[in-house]
């Protein structure tokens, strides 16, 4: 056994021959309280155990207990094990237990505790929880030994302290009860010694009631403890080239927090400013006003800023790195939304542009401290006859630790003799986290685990900070560094005495322009040390049988002790602070309402303080009102009195039990919580994951390449306008009369892509792959494949001009592109080969000569040479003509060959030129040769790729604007003739686009096959023709018959063309085949299809369909459907007891049913159109996107989990419930979810950029490049001026340091990069949402519910049990005893309100839980309408979301989402409920809610019930303001607690609700649905007025200003928001009124 060490790293048994002066201490301790100090590694643990053995046998007989306290976690588990390898137990049990805060041990009831201590007798704890059990569950009297390991911690109010305080204050005649104390510690010694050492030691004797001895040997002790000597190491100074760029961003940084602080500040703590306390308290007069996040982000940039100071900017970078991490993993538990959320993220994107300041520093970059400590570790290298290093570098700050320990990594890699080192760091736990006893449980195993690994000497260098100074047991180190100023006696004694090994060095660093003061205090500790070890070796001594006396301190405060006993529970002062904090949290919980935090305040000043406290106020507390403390003589003692005033008045209030512990309402249950834990994300590349980068995923039906030997198939590209207007620009898509089109050659079938669209300045374009397979010779021996690769190079290098320099060309690829012939032959019709000669001609054009030979060799042969007629690319109209004059380089279409025109013809713009031969003389002093040749009518080609978006991006410059090309004249013999024909160059600049759309319909495709195969919904066929172009086309055909004068009626000619398509097609393959070599079009079909369900009007193009021949359609083929009846309203009648507004009566059955899913095919999935805009995000900018889907899948998932807790959770209250939905629902959850499915990886989630994002067939990108690009934001441009040779052998360290970020263009893209895309967690839940959307509007909700089932969306398991959603299950029903005249006692007009509604209740007693109030007392016979209306808010809100989805196909995401946002919200539901009197069934008390409907209503009625926000005018004279009016939210509630019943009542029928409240929102549908109302806000913003916010603390409001036409306008309000939309409605009804006034 290694007994050098205070715990030994091998168990100690009775053999162990203890040391001498163990023995006498032990003898010692016996007779007296004892305190023992000794060095580190002496052995002072084995000195307690021998105590413990001696008490054992007491303890065993009269079941009293050893107790052995330590300060943190770590310590005690440590000094369990220690106890339990050192105490032998009997056969039936351990003599030895632990208790730590992580076992919830302050949730214990008092029969758990017992049982707990009545298992051992010797108890290992922490302080702390000895402390809270002491008097409760344990007395003084059931302890015969108190052992307080690091006892110098016993100070102010620490729990030692305040332990023997309680043992200080036993009765003198129970004296002998007291147990006996023995304290052990290093150094009794605090900070810097600045008293007399006999002064400290009599404190600490006082404090812990026993005598401060070593053994009077001293120098034996010193044989067994460190042997180090202090060497100082002298360093100059800190790092003095710091960028002045990086102080002026670190000044502002530092400012704006400040800023942020200072208004959080003012918010800090709202509540004492309520006008419900009568009070207004100055913030300075707050007590425990925490720091605020903004303040704690402020400190993080000091430190960032000290780091980089004294440790230089490499480190400071990798410490922005560090905690960009750490803010990044926060933002994932903070609700969105929050000021918590927003501040963390300013904070991060701070970090982002610090790390762009310092693009990955040098690695010598550092400053002269850390050049020293490298160079002091080099000197500890191996070496023959030296021992292997063991070492610990003490660090002051946390930061500081991780930022040196990642930088040693890098120079263990970058530098060889540093490779021995094997470092780690080890740091404190995070004190701001939503969980701390979790938290602190981690990163406990994660210390016990570094330090079990460290003894093994996997590692041996720890960084660590002061946590590894005392009591851990960690092996001998021969290496220990103070790399910071040693700040007290107790650091100094406490590292050192980590250097015990025989040949230890102790090094401190010290700065060498502070050496004198710092080399003095060194002494000192030094000096100290000697003293304070004559003082307790003389103690030891003299030691007789008198104890110290028990001097009990007098406190100031007496306890709150009920009792009377010394044994009796009590609430000390310094307990009262964290007892009512407690009691506010647990019972008065979050869930309950957002305030829930004491306020307390002080009065006065010098010596006489008085303290007030108020507690939150709401029907949970038992004490209301403020509570008035006594006057005390500081801040702090008025403080507690307050406190502990608040204590006893709670405890008489009943809030307390007998034990003095507040009674907490229940709480989510940890195994429902567990639910929710976060995955690992380990496997993730830590790089991707900082920056946010998801690889992308390619379809795996193209992961067979083209091959010599194998077959492959041939599409045409057939390309055209959708809408031609005669235009003569035009004629560049007319390939009527063309003899090329471009053919894509695939390994793979592409039969199932569906036509579809792309955008082009002209208009939409109709893309179709038209498989020629069978009418074209695929040449593809190695020779000709090798050629086609080399076309690809010069097709996307040399003519769409790509950056391809990050990228290199192989001879694999799935897909080709190459130029096709076509040839008409009477027998045959087309046939279509590969041109090979247009591949000789790019040959001859890009490797020939370099551009500018090419030009000047053009120039001097052929400049003046006139047209050849006979050349049929010059007048076929197929040619592309390239000036060689000029600087820029354009390419022009000729469209027409001009034979009246010459060069002496007019020149278009007489004011510049007379003639064209004038205006090249002028503009580019060229003379023209030739003055008789005819000249060429051409249209301007665009440079434009991205022919995916419907408009382009203004804030980037890579588009140039749609339709700024134009049709111009050009002079032939200033041009050249380029070797790629009008029509295939068209098509090449599509090619991008259109390969990148079969790309994504090829995942749509295999994201429906995965789905099919698991949740058995069969995948619906595709056809040639897309949905969508299915219509479109019968449209078109239809006008063709009509023209023609065929027979045939529009609508078969719709259906016959439907009819053709569908059975002109095969289906995708089935889905449980896998495998990347079955071919799409090798299987059978599965189903036969049912043509009706494909009808879809919404696909149906208006201009060309009247609405008769739609109804028509309708009528014919779906005559179940019947047709929706258009209320027109609501009637003006009198009811008793309702409002004066009755509802129209007319007939609803049109309405679509919900409950049988009518019409909705149940067994398929969506279209692949809709598969694709599910995962197409709105941010890639491409025509399709899941915004739409997205709105309905979200409404669908919230009703039913919704559903699913309301009848699984019958327990609980509406606040657990929606914490749940939310946890439920919330984009982190559906995030995981999305993840495990992998439906990152097949998002779109960035703008196609071609010169990006594109790679085309047969390249592939530098994998190191894309790495570091991803590094430094995102973009490939910064490579542009690199040479390709050298960036493709580059690795990715040496890439990152040549690489200058700010030499990349402006236009460089930051959501998308080869391979990757850039996703947020909202991203991947969007998709999910999107999804369920897309299954529920094809399936119904039977497609929507097996989707869910696919993604695993489930909620937690309910008694063990997992249920999936769809099994719903209502909670039973109290039976209640149906008196209609006990009913009527709470809703005499239930009559009234049935016939209203035209619906009769089978349980009326729903409809009084629906209108109760939680505070009507006088209902005791059902709940209040709370949990309804948790209930009705969904259901209304899929209903609502439902109707104007299916209803508005017309209308854009963004004016889906407004109508939606007008109709479900508190202010529409408020004021239907007032307008038709559904308020006066409302059943409350409180006199605050009377006011705010009666002001309400009275609003209402002056505006006619129409539901508009209010406003109130306070000042209509030279400053007019008004006061924003909100809607009670009570009356928001009613309506959706009465949908709730309902939905009860009718058997959970959605169509049943419907009909009822269809009705009642009727009007305000149809109107909204016109012309859906804008928040008043949004409109002054899109206007250009600029609001000004202020706050107003001492009111609580805030102050909107709005200055328009010389005027300035304000409003009032209690938020922000209703403060802005006050002066919003006036300053639009001043600007309505002033546009009626004007002429």
């Amino acid at each position: 056994m290694d007994t050098e060490t205070d715990n030994s790293e091998s168990p100690v048994t009775d053999s162990i021959q203890s040391r001498d002066y163990q023995i006498e201490l032990f003898e010692m301790a016996k007779k007296q309280n004892l305190l023992v100090c000794m060095p580190t590694g002496s052995g002072k643990t084995w000195v307690s155990v021998l105590l413990t053995k001696y008490y054992l046998p007491t303890c065993i007989e009269t079941t009293k207990k050893v107790i052995f306290l330590a300060n943190t976690v770590q310590l005690v588990v440590q000094q369990y094990q220690y106890f339990v390898d050192n105490i032998p137990s009997t056969s039936d049990k351990s003599h030895v237990s632990f208790f730590v805060g992580y076992m919830d041990c302050d949730n214990w009831t008092g029969e758990k505790w017992q049982d707990m201590l009545s298992q051992s007798e010797v108890l290992v704890m922490s302080t702390e929880i000895f402390l809270n059990i002491l008097n409760i569950h344990c007395n003084l009297s059931d302890v015969c030994l108190i052992i307080f390991d690091e006892c110098h911690h016993a100070d102010k109010n620490h729990s030692m302290n305040r332990i023997m305080d309680i043992y200080k204050e036993y009765p003198k005649e129970r004296i002998s009860e007291l147990p006996r104390i023995l304290g052990l510690t290093a150094t009794i010694i605090k900070g810097i010694p600045n008293s007399k050492i006999q002064d400290e030691i009599v404190r600490m004797e006082t404090t812990l009631a026993a005598r401060a001895v070593t053994y009077h040997q001293y120098e034996k002790i010193l044989k067994f403890s460190t042997k180090a000597k202090l060497l100082e190491m002298f360093y100059n100074g800190d790092y003095v080239n710091i960028r002045q760029e990086f102080s002026d961003y670190m000044t502002l940084s530092m400012e704006a927090l400040l800023a942020l602080n200072v208004e959080n500040d003012e918010e800090q703590n709202p509540e004492v400013l309520d006008v419900r306390f009568k009070h207004n308290v100055p913030n300075s007069k707050l007590f425990g006003r925490s720091k605020s996040l903004p303040k704690v982000l402020y400190n993080y940039l000091v430190i960032l800023e000290k780091i980089c100071k004294e440790l230089g900017p490499h480190c400071a970078d990798l410490g922005a790195a560090v905690l960009t991490i750490s803010v990044s993993r926060k933002l994932m538990t903070v609700a969105k939304g929050t000021n918590k959320c927003t501040f963390y993220q300013i904070f991060r994107t701070m970090m982002y542009q610090f790390m762009s300041i310092y693009p990955r520093p040098s690695i010598h970059d550092i400053s002269p401290k850390l050049k020293l400590l490298v160079e002091e570790l080099r000197k500890r290298r191996p070496m023959e006859g030296r021992e292997d290093m063991c070492g610990i570098i003490f660090v002051q700050r946390k930061l500081d630790c991780q930022a040196i320990h990642h930088y040693l990594q890098e120079c263990i890699a970058h530098y060889s003799d540093l490779k021995f080192l094997k470092t780690q760091f080890i740091t404190g736990v995070e004190k701001d986290f939503e969980n701390p006893l979790e938290v602190e449980e981690s990163n406990n195993r994660l210390i016990r685990h570094i330090i079990s690994q460290f003894r093994k000497k996997k590692y041996n260098l720890l960084i660590s900070t002061a946590v590894l100074e005392e009591g851990l047991d960690i092996p001998s180190c021969n290496l220990v560094i103070r790399f910071d100023n040693v700040d007290s006696y107790r650091s100094y004694t406490q590292s050192m005495g980590r250097a015990r090994n025989e040949t230890a060095d102790f090094l401190v660093f010290v700065d060498a322009t502070d050496s004198a003061r710092q080399v003095a205090l060194h002494q000192k500790y030094r000096q100290t040390s000697v003293e304070l070890s004559e003082a307790l070796a003389s103690n030891a001594l003299h030691l007789g049988d008198e104890s110290v006396e028990i001097v009990p301190r007098i406190p100031e405060l007496p306890p709150f002790c009920p009792g009377g006993t010394p044994e009796s529970p009590r609430i000390t002062a310094n307990d009262a602070i964290q007892v009512i904090h407690k009691y506010c949290m647990g019972t008065l919980g979050p869930s309950t309402g957002a305030w829930h935090n004491p306020v307390s305040w002080f009065e006065g000043e010098l010596l006489n303080y008085r303290a007030f406290l108020v507690l939150p106020r709401n029907k949970r507390s038992k004490l209301h009102g403020k509570i008035e403390g006594e006057f005390m003589t500081t801040k702090e003692s008025a403080k507690r009195a307050v406190f502990l005033k608040a204590c006893k008045k709670l405890y008489e209030a009943g809030a307390f039990d007998e034990m003095l512990k507040p009674i907490c309402l229940d709480k989510i249950e940890p195994k429902i919580l567990e639910f929710f834990e976060e995955e690992d994300h380990n496997d993730e590349n830590l790089s991707t994951q900082l920056k946010g980068w998801t690889s992308k995923t390619y379809p795996k039906s193209l992961s067979k390449n083209i091959c010599p030997d194998e077959p492959a198939y041939m599409y045409a590209i057939e390309l055209s306008l959708i809408s031609p207007q005669g235009l003569e620009k035009e004629k560049v898509f007319d390939y009527s009369n063309r003899r090329y089109t471009t053919g894509i050659m695939s390994s793979t079938s592409l039969q199932m892509i569906p036509v579809f669209k792309l955008e082009s300045s002209m208009g939409a374009l109709r893309v179709e792959l038209k498989d020629v397979t069978s009418t074209c010779r695929i040449e593809k021996s190695e020779i000709e494949l090798s050629r086609i690769y080399k076309f690809q190079r010069h097709l996307f290098a040399g003519v769409l001009k790509l950056n391809l320099k990050c990228t290199e060309q192989g001879n694999k690829s799935p897909l080709l592109i190459v130029p096709l012939r076509i040839n008409k032959t009477l027998a045959v019709g087309l046939n279509y080969c590969i041109d090979w000669d247009i591949i000789s001609s790019l040959d001859k054009e890009f490797e020939t000569a370099s551009p500018g030979e090419k030009y000047e060799k053009f120039v001097s042969e052929t400049a003046r040479q006139v047209p050849d007629e006979k050349n049929p690319h010059w007048y076929s109209g197929d040619a592309v003509v390239v000036p060689w004059h000029g600087s820029r380089q354009e390419f022009y279409c000729v469209l027409e060959v001009l034979k009246d025109m010459t060069p002496l013809s007019p020149f278009d713009n007489l004011k510049i030129a007379a003639t064209f031969e004038d205006y090249y003389k002028l503009k580019y002093n060229v003379n023209i040769v030739n003055r008789n040749q005819a000249l060429l009518r051409c249209y301007t080609l665009s440079s434009i790729l991205n022919y995916l978006q419907v408009k382009t991006n203004e804030k980037s410059n890579v588009f140039r604007k749609i339709g700024s090309s134009s049709v111009i004249t050009l002079v032939p013999e200033l041009n050249r003739l380029f070797p790629y024909p009008a029509s295939l160059y068209s098509q090449a600049k599509t090619i991008p686009s259109i390969l990148h759309r079969i790309s994504r319909f090829l995942i749509a495709m295999e994201l429906g096959r995965r789905i099919s195969g698991t949740t058995g919904i069969l995948q619906r066929p595709t056809y040639k023709v897309s949905d969508n172009w299915a219509y479109n086309e019968a449209v078109e055909m239809l006008s063709m018959n009509s023209e023609s004068g065929s027979s045939n009626n529009g609508v078969e000619a719709v259906y016959k063309t439907l009819e053709n398509f569908t059975q002109s097609e095969k289906l995708i393959p089935n889905p449980t085949i896998t495998g990347s070599n079955s071919s799409l079009d090798s299987m059978e079909p599965l189903w036969d299809v049912d043509i009706p369900l494909l009808f879809r009007l919404k696909y149906i193009h208006p201009h060309q369909v009247t609405v008769e021949q739609l109804q028509a359609a309708v009528a014919e083929r779906f005559p179940s459907r019947g047709q929706i009846s258009l209320m027109s309203g609501y009637e003006s009648q009198m009811s008793k007891g309702m409002g004066k507004y009755r509802l129209n009566l007319n007939n609803t059955d049109g309405l679509e049913s919900l409950d049988k899913d009518t019409g909705i095919d149940t067994k398929s999935q969506p279209p692949i159109y809709e598969l694709l805009e599910a995962i197409t995000l709105a941010k890639a900018q491409d025509r399709i996107s899941l915004e739409r889907l997205e709105i309905i899948g979200d409404s669908y998932l919230k009703f039913t989990t919704t559903l699913f807790l309301f009848g699984n959770f019958p327990d609980y209250d509406e606040g657990k419930l929606t914490e749940l939905r939310c946890k439920l629902v919330s984009n982190n959850q559906l995030r995981r979810l999305g993840k495990k499915k992998k439906l990152g990886e097949i998002l779109s989630g960035g703008i196609f950029y071609p010169e990006f994002t594109f790679l085309p067939p047969s390249f592939n990108v530098y994998e190191t490049a894309a790495q570091v690009a991803m590094e430094v934001g995102g973009s490939m441009n910064i490579f542009n001026y690199l040479d390709e040779l050298k960036l493709k052998g580059m690795s990715f360290e040496e890439l990152k340091k040549v690489v200058d970020p700010a030499r990349s263009e402006k236009s460089a893209p930051t959501r998308a990069l080869f391979g990757y895309s850039k996703l947020k967690e909202k991203d991947i839940a969007d998709c999910v949402e999107a999804l369920i959307g897309a299954y529920y509007t094809t399936g119904g909700q039977k497609g929507a519910l097996a989707l869910m089932k696919w993604l695993e969306i489930r909620g937690p398991d309910v008694n063990g049990n997992p249920i999936s959603y769809g099994d719903w299950t209502m909670p039973p029903r109290r039976k209640i005893d149906n008196h209609y005249v006990k009913l009527t006692s709470f809703l005499p007009y239930l009559k009234e309100l049935e016939e209203f509604l035209t619906y009769t209740f089978d349980d009326p007693w729903l409809a009084v839980e629906a209108f109760t109030h939680p505070d009507y007392y006088p209902n005791e016979i059902t709940d209040s309408f709370q949990r309804l209306e948790f209930l009705g808010d969904a259901v209304l809100d899929f209903l609502i979301t439902n109707h104007i989805y299916k209803n508005s196909d017309a209308k854009t995401p963004g004016e889906v989402t407004d109508l939606r946002s007008a109709l479900v919200n508190n202010v529409t539901f408020g004021s239907l409920v007032v307008r038709y009197g559904l308020h006066k069934q409302f059943l409350y008390i409180s006199r605050d809610v009377a006011k705010s409907i009666a002001a309400f209503v009275n609003r209402q009625e002056l505006q006619n019930h129409e539901v508009t926000g209010q406003f109130k005018l306070l000042n209509e004279k030279e400053c007019p303001t008004a006061l924003d009016i909100e809607v009670p939210k009570v009356l928001g509630d009613i309506f959706e607690s009465l949908c709730g019943a309902i939905y009860l009542d009718s058997k959970m029928s959605l169509d049943t609700t419907w009909r009822v409240f269809y009705r009642l929102m009727q009007a305000e549908i149809e109107k909204f649905t016109k012309n859906c109302p804008k928040a008043p806000i949004r409109e002054i913003m899109e206007m250009g007025l600029k609001p000004e916010i202020f706050t107003d603390t001492r009111s609580k409001s805030f102050l909107c200003v709005i200055r328009f036409n010389g005027k300035e306008y304000r409003g009032y309000g209690t938020s922000k928001r209703s403060a802005m939309n006050a002066v919003a409605k006036f300053v639009l009804r001043i600007m309505n009124q002033e546009s009626v006034e004007s002429p």
